[in-house]
């Protein structure tokens, strides 16, 4: 299930990438904000972050290669070659100028790998994105091989619905539904590669993230055991322009399970923080709490 299925208003754009066409979605007006979704979900998961946002923003809301309406993927890929395609998707949206990104997990990772390679962001969000790799690598190997041979079956959907969502959102259909429809619908062989590619094959970004100069926010949830407070607090610090906040009630979706809460740290965010580029010397870390 992608964006347009639950907001039927928005316009669909399809980017051609070296990953395939890649959908976009987009509405609003005001300045440009690009949303990048997290792992085994798709454009669906921001759907009401969007219909708080467009109201004073032109939202352009990414449907990850092999998942939404993207073409699935076909062969491995890495978050930095993702990257690149988010080069080429905003080349191709005639997004010249650096824009505001807002990535949750695996969008976070490429908004981090992006703006500490290239001068395409003006303010980074990384929601529920941690830097290291997995800590559970052994059991998501295994989850990615049966996925392989036998696909989504209901003992996978319920370790990501787990991974996910805390236990009060799995037991809300409309919520367990934004990660059954999107994992449901992905080509088997699609599904296993972007699992090996965006989390068994992720690497530690922590050497990456003091060549991030432009003004960054690391939110963290209160209910997910690899991405901390405490975590998030230390990623910041090794930025130049790093902050981090909390939103509680959630795990790995956010976007889904608190976007309200999402859209007032971002609202309050882009106001207090200007995008003007800052000299890599000048360090300033704080936390917005809520």
């Amino acid at each position: 299930m992608a964006l347009g299925t639950t907001s039927p208003s928005l316009v669909r754009r399809r980017i051609a990438t070296r990953l395939g066409a890649v959908a976009v979605w987009t509405g609003g007006s005001g300045p440009d904000v690009v949303l990048w979704h997290g792992m085994f979900v798709s454009s669906s998961s921001w759907r009401d972050v969007v219909a708080e946002l467009r109201t004073t923003r032109t939202v352009w809301v990414i449907d990850g290669p092999g998942f939404g309406a993207s073409d699935p993927l076909r062969r491995r890929t890495s978050i930095a070659e993702c990257a690149e395609v988010a080069v080429e998707i905003l080349d191709g949206l005639g997004l010249h100028e650096p824009v505001d990104w807002v990535g949750n997990a695996w969008g976070g990772h490429v908004g981090m790998q992006l703006a500490a390679t290239t001068e395409r962001i003006a303010r980074l969000v990384a929601v529920s994105a941690p830097v290291r790799p997995s800590a559970r690598r052994m059991a998501l190997r295994f989850m990615n091989l049966v996925m392989r041979v036998l696909g989504p079956t209901e003992a996978v959907l319920a370790v990501l619905l787990d991974l996910q969502l805390t236990a009060a959102s799995r037991e809300l259909p409309e919520r367990r539904a934004i990660v059954e429809s999107a994992v449901g619908s992905a080509q088997r062989r699609s599904l296993s590669l972007a699992s090996a590619s965006f989390v068994l094959d992720r690497k530690d970004a922590t050497a990456q993230l003091g060549a991030i100069t432009a003004p960054v926010l690391f939110v963290a949830s209160d209910d997910r055991v690899e991405w901390t407070p405490d975590d998030a607090a230390a990623a910041a610090s090794m930025t130049v322009r790093g902050d981090w906040t909390v939103i509680p009630g959630a795990r790995t979706l956010i976007p889904v399970e608190q976007p309200h809460a999402l859209v007032e740290v971002l609202q309050e965010f882009w106001a207090a923080t200007p995008a003007e580029p800052i000299h890599p010397t000048r360090r300033r870390v704080r936390s917005i709490r809520k």
